[in-house]
C-alpha cells in the first residue's frame, strides 16, 4: 500500500522562517488555497481516505484537498508537527544564538533534542509518529488503494526516513512525497 503524504500550506511563519510547531495553531495564507485545491484535483483518484494532523494550517489543507476528493478524513494529534519548545516562533538563527546546539542542520539531520527548552526529542517524536503509521497499516490490511495523510515538514522526514532510509532535503508547503507502508 502506498502513503502520499502532503505537507501542508504556506504560513506567514513559514514564510518568514519562523519556527512554527505543534505550539503554533496558524491558518494558512490565502495565497495557498487555490493551489492546495489545485493539487486536490492532480492526487490520484483511487485514494481511499484521508488522514490529517489536527493543527488548523492541516486541517484547512487536508479540507481544501479534498473538496475534489470528497473522502472521508480523520483528524490526528499524533500526526502534528514536533515541538520545538522556547525555541518556537524564532528564527533558526535567533534559536541557535539563544539556545546554543539547537540548528537547522541538527533539526533536518533528525538529531534534534527541544527537551531542554520544553520541548520533544527526536526520539519522542519519532516514536508517536511511526507508531500512528503502524496505526494506519492495522486499520488498512488488505487495502491497495493509496492513502493520503496531510501533515508537517517534521512528520514527512520522519516517515520517510522510517521507511525509505533516506534524509529528505528541503520540502516546501503543498510538496507529496510517497512511500510504501
Amino acid at each position: 500500500m502506498q502513503l502520499i503524504m502532503v505537507r501542508h500550506g504556506e504560513t506567514e511563519k513559514n514564510q518568514k522562517g519562523i519556527l512554527n510547531g505543534v505550539r503554533s495553531n496558524e491558518p494558512i495564507k490565502p495565497e495557498s488555497f487555490d493551489l492546495a485545491r489545485d493539487l486536490g484535483k492532480r492526487l490520484p483518484k483511487d485514494i481511499l481516505r484521508i488522514y490529517s494532523g489536527d493543527l488548523l494550517r492541516v486541517r484547512q489543507t487536508a479540507d481544501l484537498i479534498n473538496e475534489s476528493l470528497n473522502l472521508p478524513i480523520s483528524y490526528h494529534s499524533d500526526i502534528n508537527e514536533r515541538d520545538f519548545g522556547d525555541c518556537s516562533d524564532l528564527t533558526w538563527e535567533q534559536a541557535a544564538e539563544k539556545y546554543p546546539g539547537h540548528t537547522h542542520e541538527k533539526d533536518s539531520a533528525l538529531e534534534f533534542d527541544y527537551s531542554d527548552v520544553g520541548g520533544e526529542d527526536v526520539k519522542h517524536f519519532s516514536r508517536r509518529v511511526v507508531e500512528f503509521l503502524e496505526q494506519i497499516k492495522l486499520e488498512n490490511v488488505g487495502n491497495d488503494k493509496p492513502i493520503l495523510m496531510v501533515t508537517s515538514d517534521g512528520v514527512m522526514r520522519v516517515l520517510y526516513f522510517y521507511r525509505r532510509g533516506t534524509m529528505l532535503g528541503y520540502i516546501s508547503n503543498l510538496e507529496v512525497r510517497v512511500i510504501d507502508i
